[in-house]
């Protein structure tokens, strides 16, 4: 109940997005299980939590998301949702 009071405090905001990166956020926010809103909404606090000024991706780019299937990206996702314990014991599969 409490989260409804909440969300009925926010203002709706249109947006206008080109086709293309409307499609390619609504892939990402399927792969990542959130809505389309909270996917822009997440991508949107991290740009502002972590502005992008003087900074240089920490990932080589083999392994850039954007260089990543869309399995192997749902696949990381899932993974990065699992509790740390679970992740350890995914990984002792695989030795």
């Amino acid at each position: 109940m409490a989260r409804d009071s909440l969300v009925r405090n926010i203002n709706p905001f249109g947006l206008r997005l080109q086709p293309d990166l409307r499609q390619a956020l609504t892939r990402e926010a399927r792969i990542n299980n959130r809505s389309l809103n909270a996917e822009i909404v997440t991508r949107l606090k991290d740009s502002v939590d972590q502005p992008m000024v003087g900074r240089r991706p920490n990932v080589s780019p083999p392994m850039a998301p954007e260089y990543m299937s869309d399995g192997a990206r749902e696949m990381l996702a899932i993974f990065n949702r699992m509790l740390p314990e679970k992740q350890l014991a995914l990984l002792s599969l695989f030795k």
